[in-house]
């Protein structure tokens, strides 16, 4: 239910406050557990009925506040990108760091962004949940591979690289890495990242050479 006295810009600050206030308490909180709506309102300044007005339930609030982590951490990604040498293997290495940084800096948000049980994606959301996925396979890994690997290739191969990252963050920040070898550390994530990529760039390109007649 919208406020009728609120105007457009006093509407968009306090969902803007709201959100800053999810943010805050779920970095605080390294996760979503214990977080919430009277505590977030509280921070934000305004009672808990108020929230509706502006998000209509917590669940939603949470998938808002994911899309902000996930703005943060592509524009965090991005600036550490654009200092590399463009088609260069350190735009990967400087993609896979940054992301790693950012998850440990911030890791109730990557929780947020992909441990936390949160119900079904709003469909409307879908596209800009989306977004970061075409993003870093057009735009960081696609131009690596080379100007005849598919985009459908490029997004196979983002998706396995994310994949293996994915899982040596969630070690890192639960501190679970049970394996008898030497534990999970930044650079060596890197490493083996790098040679993946390698790895799969040189597949596609053996396919294709296969596949020519």
């Amino acid at each position: 239910m919208v406020n009728p006295r609120e105007d457009d810009g006093t509407r968009t600050d306090m969902r803007r406050s709201l959100l800053e206030a999810a943010l805050a308490l779920i970095d605080e909180a390294e996760g979503c557990r214990g977080v919430t709506l009277r505590a977030i309102a509280a921070r934000a300044g305004c009672a808990h009925t108020n929230v509706y007005n502006y998000f209509p339930s917590l669940e939603r609030l949470f998938w808002e506040s994911l899309l902000e982590a996930q703005r943060r951490g592509m524009e965090f990604i991005g600036q550490r990108v654009a200092q590399a040498v463009p088609g260069s293997p350190e735009v990967f290495r400087a993609l896979v760091s940054a992301r790693i940084e950012f998850a440990l800096t911030h890791p109730g948000w990557y929780r947020l962004m992909w441990l936390e049980p949160l119900g079904d994606v709003p469909p409307e959301l879908v596209p800009r949940l989306r977004r970061p996925r075409e993003e870093v396979s057009t735009k960081m890994i696609g131009p690596l591979l080379g100007t005849e690997v598919r985009q459908d290739e490029a997004r196979r191969i983002t998706d396995i690289l994310h994949s293996y990252v994915h899982g040596e963050i969630c070690k890192l920040i639960t501190q679970r890495d049970l394996a008898d070898r030497e534990p999970s550390d930044p650079r060596r994530i890197e490493e083996n990242a790098l040679m993946l990529l390698r790895l799969l760039g040189a597949e596609i390109a053996r396919t294709t050479a296969v596949g020519k007649p």
